[in-house]
């Protein structure tokens, strides 16, 4: 069975996070303060996969590639990309 969860992103450049195996990253946002990404998980899975995901400012260095533009997400004037591998 298949469902949508939220988890937690720290804006921060780069983090690991285990997620089930062969979830499908949704999208990044703000929720009140907090970042969050929304992902389609196998809920019946003991299976994890580790999933990276880098979050850069407008203008700032990116000195890793072959990630996947997840979203552009804005906080009190501030904007932020997302991407994941």
């Amino acid at each position: 069975m298949k469902t949508v969860y939220k988890y937690p992103l720290e804006v921060q450049d780069k983090q690991i996070l285990k997620l089930p195996a062969n979830s499908k990253i949704l999208s990044a946002n703000f929720q009140g303060n907090d970042l969050y990404f929304w992902a389609l998980v196998e809920k019946d899975t003991d299976e994890t996969e580790e999933v990276t995901f880098y979050i850069h400012g407008t203008g700032h260095e990116i000195k890793e590639y072959g990630f996947i533009f997840l979203g552009t997400v804005f906080k009190h004037g501030l904007v932020f990309h997302v991407f994941y591998k």
